[in-house]
């Protein structure tokens, strides 16, 4: 089947006169090695050679290379075999630990000297990437000496476990100073994002979701919080609007425009007239049978909804209930292309069950949290608008993955998900190899570190509104334990009632 797409893919390309970022490299290597009058052209043109990050080089690459070297042998490269982190877009490791077969008269120089971290972190580093077999035998050292512990505390849950790094954060920014930029949270995958962004906004936090939009900026997400509205507030035209024809149900701008006619006719919500379709098909003359039978089949899912949300024993049983009925995930599969980008947003979805859930445990009233509730919470953090705008770049905190961080530093760094599964990633498990390169992103994210470094994971996950046991990174283990401060939960509540009785005392003293 691969084969087949890749066929038609390439003749397409052919067809249109295309050619794609691969073939900017496959094909000039191809050029070169079967037609010599150019080859000899670039030999005399180009004499000496320099790549630098050798160790993300791919195959393709690297025979481009060559071809284009020929027998000159004037070549440097740089790169460091422990931050080899993108084997998933084609990088070779072998390149860069055969480098010396290659070119057996290579004078290897080996910078040691990290002028970034603390050695404390260096060392806490070293003892996890020791555990690498396919690597180049080496000990960094620090010229920074000394240094604060590397903290590792495991929360109750994900919701915990962002509130403890947002707190962390603020401390920081409070008590030293620090401004956000200098301060960053490096996650395994996007999906993690969510409970922080949370939390950072009700502390009126700024902060840069760097490469990706902010949780309630997701198409899918508004999506699925205006059928919250709609289910919740039938009269929410806007919301009725957004997701009428979402997922496709063939009600176009024609149809929806002689609706709304209607409507401002009768004076009435859109959905009424909706309903009133429904009680009689010819109420909107010109009116397609299809279009018809497919507002009948929207009506009837929300009313079927709206009496689930109010005789469920929790209204995340309906919400997940709803998810898969209405259609959205089916949606997303046939609008992406990209797997990977798929799942990200169907999981956007179960974040926002996982919501719910936290919210209905947590609900500090002694009656039984309704979808009101529920959506004044959800506009309370839409409208606490992440202040990125507004304030200057170097303000915001950063939130990124590991590999997005690559090449960046900043003087404190927060990697959460330290949990078998996550970090390591669970799709990896069952390689040795693969399991190498989690322990290299944990190392490239620990070595973003100048100052202060905080790992953090949680006891339990929520999937869908279900909570789940986690078992803690492997990697925590192979981590010297000189160079690490395992933080007790009581020690954090200790802290917290702290912090809390201070606060009531500048409210006495009104300082």
């Amino acid at each position: 089947m691969a084969n087949l797409v890749y066929d038609s893919y390439q003749k397409s390309l052919k067809e249109q006169n295309s050619l794609d970022f691969d073939d900017l490299i496959l094909l000039p290597g191809i050029l070169l090695r079967e037609f010599s009058e150019v080859r000899e052209e670039y030999h005399k043109k180009y004499q000496y050679f320099m790549v630098d990050e050798f160790q993300d080089t791919n195959q393709t690459q690297y025979i481009f290379l060559r071809a284009l070297m020929g027998e000159n042998r004037n070549l440097c490269v740089v790169g460091d075999d422990d931050q080899s982190i993108y084997a998933f877009r084609g990088s070779d490791l072998s390149l860069i630990l055969n480098f010396e077969k290659d070119f057996p008269e290579a004078n290897v120089v080996r910078l040691l000297e990290n002028y970034r971290s603390t050695s404390v972190i260096i060392q806490g580093a070293n003892s996890l990437i020791k555990n690498n077999l396919s690597r180049r035998s080496k000990e960094l050292f620090s010229s920074i000496p000394g240094g604060r512990k590397i903290r590792y505390l495991e929360r109750m849950d994900e919701k915990d476990e962002a509130a403890y790094v947002v707190d962390c954060i603020r401390e920081e920014m409070i008590k030293d100073a620090r401004v956000g930029s200098q301060i960053s949270i490096l996650f395994r995958t996007n999906f993690q994002t969510r409970p922080f962004e949370e939390e950072l906004r009700s502390r009126s936090i700024a902060y840069k979701l760097v490469g990706g939009y902010n949780f309630f900026d997701r198409k899918e997400v508004r999506d699925m919080i205006s059928y919250i509205r709609l289910i919740a507030n039938t009269r929410d035209d806007a919301s009725l609007l957004r997701i009428l024809n979402y997922p496709k149900r063939g009600i176009g701008p024609g149809s929806i425009s002689l609706i709304h006619e209607k409507a401002s006719q009768m004076g009435e919500s859109l959905y009424e007239i909706l309903f009133r379709v429904c009680e009689s098909p010819d109420f909107i003359p010109n009116l397609q049978k299809k279009i018809q039978s497919e507002i009948y089949n929207f009506v009837n899912l929300i009313e079927r909804t709206k009496k689930k949300f109010s005789t469920a024993p929790k209204m995340y049983y309906a919400f997940r209930e709803f998810i898969q009925e209405v259609g959205i995930e089916k949606e997303i599969l046939l609008e992406e292309k990209d797997e990977k980008v798929a799942k990200a947003r169907t999981f956007n979805l179960s974040e926002l069950v996982n919501m719910m859930s936290y919210f209905e445990e947590n609900h500090d009233s002694p009656e039984k949290p309704t979808l009101f509730d529920f959506i004044n919470r959800l506009n309370l953090l839409m409208e606490d608008e992440n202040p990125s705008d507004e304030d200057k770049e170097d303000n915001r905190v950063q939130l990124l993955t590991i590999h997005q961080s690559k090449g960046l530093e900043f003087e404190s760094v927060y990697v959460p998900g330290m949990e078998e599964g996550i970090l390591p990633n669970s799709r990896v498990l069952t390689e040795e190899s693969s399991v190498d390169e989690e322990r290299r992103l944990l190392y490239v994210a620990m070595t973003r570190a100048r100052k202060h470094l905080c790992l953090t994971g949680a006891a339990n996950r929520r999937k869908f509104g279900e909570q789940t046991a986690t078992q803690a990174s492997r990697f925590l283990t192979e981590i010297d334990p000189e160079t690490m401060d395992w933080v007790s939960n009581d020690e954090v509540r200790q802290q917290e009632t702290e912090d809390f009785f201070a606060e009531l005392e500048k409210l006495k003293t009104g300082s």
